[in-house]
């Protein structure tokens, strides 16, 4: 089996920016400045608390995207804006502390994993959305809540480094309620049926 040009040189454009952490020549641009624990995060995951760490961020996402011309905007980076855009919202929301503390604990253990987390606004694939029956075009049912949270079945559509990610955040456009709000979550690629 022969892999297409084109997705040969999507792999190796990611395996690229990760291998690119450990290179020296680019560490300084990739990686942010030590921490008390002596230890080099790399920018892709930071938290800016600052205007320097904004223009870190900047330069740092500039420089990997421009090799190619902007055709691969989507490096895990993106996934840590997506977590940041999470806790800021719970955070605006003003629910309970422990969910502000659950945002910003998934939003640590993807930067400490590395994982590569993109986005599905919850809308249905073209498949569901010409069902003959109105109630089954809907992308997501609950199919039952629990003390440890929802269980929810059906298919997204996906459109962003679909075959690189390992998780997905599906938004408030897959029309599952939960009570008097649309539920969006994380799930991992790799979730059983």
């Amino acid at each position: 089996m022969t892999t297409h040009p084109a997705t040969r040189a999507m792999v190796d454009y990611y395996a690229g920016w990760y291998d690119r952490h450990f290179d020296l020549e680019w560490q300084d641009l990739l990686l942010a400045p030590s921490n008390a624990n002596e230890e080099r995060i790399p920018v892709a995951f930071l938290v800016a608390r600052s205007a320097d760490d904004l223009r870190r961020m900047g330069r740092s996402f500039g420089t990997t995207i421009f090799p190619t011309a902007g055709n691969v905007t989507h490096t895990p980076a993106y996934g840590n804006l997506i977590a940041l855009g999470i806790l800021d919202a719970v955070q605006r929301r003003h629910p309970a502390s422990d969910s502000i503390a659950t945002a910003a604990k998934y939003q640590d253990w993807l930067a400490d994993s590395g994982r590569f987390l993109t986005f599905s606004s919850g809308g249905a694939t073209v498949g569901y959305r010409f069902r003959e029956d109105p109630n089954e075009r809907a992308s997501l049912r609950l199919i039952k809540e629990t003390d440890a949270g929802i269980v929810v079945r059906g298919k997204v559509g996906m459109h962003t480094s679909v075959p690189f990610a390992e998780d997905v955040y599906i938004g408030a456009g897959g029309a599952v309620i939960c009570g008097i709000q649309r539920a969006t979550f994380v799930v991992s690629v790799a979730t059983p049926a």
